[in-house]
């Protein structure tokens, strides 16, 4: 499944000129359209940041749902927060969604 997924390199976005640019978001339109996701590299997010994002959250999706449900949106309108996909499902999932929120 991972072969799947392509990654692309975004250092062109940083160092290219604008018809790199233009090459570089066509390849990521591409990527999200054909296969939905898309593995990015040359972001510039040091390593050690992105290993303790990944502990972190790990941390987080081990508690008790009843401590995970108390950082769910404060209101239905808010995209924002801990959610849980619907029981009995076959999509059950659990997100945690952060960003500004702009009313």
């Amino acid at each position: 499944m991972a072969d799947l997924v392509p990654t692309i390199d975004l250092t062109p976005w940083w160092l290219g000129d604008d018809e790199a640019r233009c090459t570089l978001a066509a390849a990521v339109d591409d990527a999200c359209r054909v296969v939905g996701f898309v593995r990015v590299a040359g972001h510039g997010v040091r390593p050690s940041l992105v290993e303790r994002m990944l502990a972190v959250t790990s941390e987080f999706f081990d508690l008790p749902a009843e401590v995970k449900c108390r950082y769910g949106p404060a209101c239905p309108e808010v995209e924002r927060g801990y959610r849980l996909g619907a029981p009995g499902r076959s999509d059950l999932f659990e997100t945690f969604t952060m960003g500004v929120d702009r009313w």
